[in-house]
């Protein structure tokens, strides 16, 4: 007798559910104000592995800035920054099973 793929899948646990690929291209642009803050925005991930996007990390310089943003919005504004000072913006798709790669 052979196990047809929906059985296999069920029987995964999760249906063929992963986490998801990385987010589109992360653009910036000046915030208000320009000396101290940076608007982030991006685009959801194709790959959502199957699964609803719920949120995004959000990392500066490698810290994690925003564990999840809990909503599927795709710009943030990060504040606090310092004038004439580079930084490394990081984002990451969250679903139902985990975080995925940074974009």
């Amino acid at each position: 007798m052979a196990i047809g793929p929906f059985l296999l899948a069920a029987i995964g646990g999760q249906g063929g559910v992963k986490v998801c690929g990385a987010p589109g291209t992360l653009s910036l642009s000046a915030g208000s104000p320009a000396t101290t803050a940076i608007n982030l925005s991006w685009s959801a991930p194709s790959d959502t592995g199957g699964a609803t996007i719920t949120g995004y990390r959000i990392k500066k310089d490698g810290s994690t800035l925003v564990a999840n943003t809990g909503t599927t919005g795709t710009t943030y504004s990060a504040t606090g920054l310092t004038a004439s000072t580079s930084y490394n913006f990081n984002v990451a798709a969250i679903n139902s099973v985990g975080t995925g790669a940074d974009g």
